[in-house]
């Protein structure tokens, strides 16, 4: 108050009011820093200076959590553990299904034999030719004799009248070329008659014709009326060759029409499949034969010889309609008939229309496999652009192949187009 500062412990100066100090000449305070470590400097008017313990308010309410922070980029990937020691081995799985167990659970039936029978591959590359082989040596044919000739050469060659039989010296032995099983020439054939079932020679024996030709092999049998048939194995026969065609599928039939653009033709239909295997028999056995029917406005039937099946082939879609006032649009001919499987052909896709003309597409030719010549796809109908003409049917095929689809037409009032022709039926050959 006086002038006089004198220094007591730290404590607030708040029993002497300012005023009351600043108001005597001299006193008061010139300045006042922060410290920035919570502490303050005054600074007095004569000078001297006082340093505040360290100031600290009462805490205050915790604020709201600030937003969280950007996630940091990931840390570098771990060192990689040690590998855990092994599991306890698992039971043994069931057994799977043999290879003939999976070809029944195709839905084909027979005999594990019937199952090798069918297993085809396919044809392998032509392989490379072979080395030429050496030219052979002329034979050195020296006549008819009664014994052997002395001091032979190298392919010197006789007939030995007393034995019935040729030889060729091969350097150390006479080697038969030829033998005459009955040296007797009574014996030989001279005449030949037919007398009661018998087949006679000159010297009076005979042999039953129907021994004769149950001696002779070869054979074949041909089913193509469609249906269900018992083929028996004939005698003496281990092997067939059994050639397989599921019946063709029909075409289908020409659109509508409504106006004189033309609707669309049908498509061809499909032609069966066609497999050929050689199979083991035995004599006596029975096989089932099943031939195919060929569609008529339907996918043709399958074909099967035993346990063996060859698909049909599938019927050809329909032409689009012409509808009425839709010039200038175009529409689509029927989608092809699938092949039967395996080996089959698709039918033809029928013809559209581009809404520009007046006539009717043409119907699509089905699809092909030769049988005997006979296996003859059929046509597809002509496109018809006669107002108000149904349209032209599609060409019955003949076996295995596929029928024709039927034309489009032209006209008001729904003029039906063409409609498809028939499929072929199927058909099953033998040969031993």
């Amino acid at each position: 108050i006086n002038g006089t500062i004198s220094s007591t412990a730290p404590e607030q100066l708040v029993t002497v009011p300012y005023s009351f100090y600043a108001g005597k000449s001299g006193n008061g305070m010139t300045a006042v820093a922060d410290n920035g470590n919570g502490t303050l400097t005054f600074t007095y008017a004569n000078g001297q200076t006082y340093i505040t313990p360290a100031l600290s308010g009462i805490t205050g309410p915790v604020g709201p959590a600030g937003a969280q922070g950007i996630q940091g980029p990931a840390g570098a990937t771990g060192a990689a553990g040690p590998q855990g020691a092994q599991g306890v081995q698992g039971p043994a799985g069931a057994d799977g299904l043999s290879a003939y167990e999976l070809w029944l659970a195709q839905g084909n039936t027979g005999t594990e034999s019937d199952f090798l029978n069918s297993i085809e591959g396919l044809q392998g590359a032509q392989g490379v030719a072979g080395i030429d082989g050496q030219n052979g040596s002329p034979i050195n044919w020296l006549g008819t004799m009664v014994s052997a000739p002395l001091n032979p050469n190298f392919n010197d060659a006789y007939f030995n009248t007393s034995l019935g039989a040729a030889y060729v010296w091969d350097e150390s032995n006479w080697v038969v070329m030829y033998e005459d099983q009955d040296p007797d020439s009574t014996n030989e054939l001279q005449n030949l008659t037919l007398s009661n079932d018998s087949l006679h020679i000159s010297n009076g024996n005979g042999i039953p014709v129907t021994e004769i030709l149950s001696t002779i092999p070869g054979g074949f049998e041909v089913y193509e009326t469609s249906g269900t048939f018992n083929f028996i194995v004939p005698n003496n026969v281990s092997k067939l060759v059994v050639e397989i065609y599921g019946a063709g599928g029909s075409g289908g039939n020409g659109g509508l029409a409504y106006d004189f653009r033309g609707s669309g033709g049908g498509g061809g239909g499909g032609s069966g499949g066609y497999r050929k295997v050689l199979m083991s028999v035995v004599t006596g056995t029975t096989y089932n034969v099943v031939v195919g029917s060929g569609g008529v406005n339907s996918a043709g039937t399958s074909s099967s010889f035993g346990g063996i099946t060859v698909s049909g082939g599938g019927r050809g879609g329909n032409g689009a309609d012409r509808l009425f006032n839709t010039n200038g649009l175009p529409i689509s001919g029927g989608t092809a008939g699938a092949a039967g499987t395996p080996s089959g052909t698709a039918g033809s896709v029928g013809q559209g229309t581009s809404g520009n003309g007046n006539s009717g597409g043409n119907g699509g030719k089905g699809g092909e496999i030769v049988l005997l010549s006979l296996g003859i796809a059929g046509s597809g109908g002509i496109g018809v652009n006669v107002m108000g003409q149904a349209g032209n049917p599609g060409i019955n095929a003949g076996y295995g192949s596929g029928g024709g689809g039927g034309s489009g037409t032209v006209g008001y009032g729904g003029v039906l187009g063409g409609l498809g022709g028939n499929g072929g039926n199927g058909a099953v050959i033998i040969s031993w």
